[in-house]
Order: C-alpha cells, then sequence, then structure tokens
C-alpha cells in the first residue's frame, strides 16, 4: 500500500510504501505513483533554480519521497499549483486503485 501526504499551502508532500498492485518493476500503480512525485521534485528544482522556491528537504528513493519547500515572495501561487496538480493525481489514483494507494488522514 503507498500512504501519501500532501499539502499545498504548507509545500509538502511525503509518500510511503509499494501499491503491490502488480509484479515489482511493472507495477502501473507505483509507476504513476513515482511519476507524480517525482514531476514535483523536479518542478520544485525548476522554481529553486529561478529563485521561486526555497527547498528545505527533497528526497526520492525507491518507495519513498519527501518533499518540503517555502515559496520566495511572489511566488506563492506558483508552488501551490504545482503541488495542487500532484495532489489531484494523487487523488484520482487513490480513487481508482483503493486498498493500492491511499490519503493519511482520509
Amino acid at each position: 500500500m503507498v500512504r501519501f501526504r500532501i499539502e499545498p499551502r504548507k509545500g509538502e508532500l511525503q509518500v510511503l510504501g509499494h501499491a503491490g498492485y502488480a509484479e515489482k518493476g511493472s507495477d502501473p500503480v507505483c509507476a504513476g505513483v513515482s511519476t507524480l512525485a517525482l514531476t514535483l521534485c523536479r518542478c520544485m528544482e525548476e522554481l529553486a533554480a529561478v529563485g521561486a522556491v526555497r527547498i528545505l528537504a527533497l528526497a526520492a528513493e525507491p518507495g519513498a519521497a519527501f518533499v518540503h519547500c517555502q515559496p520566495l515572495p511572489g511566488h506563492g501561487e506558483q508552488m501551490q499549483a504545482a503541488f495542487h496538480t500532484v495532489a489531484v493525481g494523487l487523488r484520482l489514483l487513490a480513487k481508482e486503485y483503493p486498498g493500492y494507494v491511499e490519503e493519511a488522514g482520509e
């Protein structure tokens, strides 16, 4: 089971676990979650490179991802938009694959 917690206004994402939907290395649910998490990581790196966010923590490895960023003045909407988009995707996966993806606290 993949469990995630995402808070766009706080600039935080935490993802833990493996979906277990299919064999390791060919699990489309894990691939979807990983793609969303890694996309957010890359977005935050790009926003940091142009001075829009400060990265407080950023880590991604098999079975885990953690992102914590802080927008710099005038750039809160950019950061929140990226987090919101990833939140929509993760929640869609949780809805379509119950028992494999779950939002913490839901």
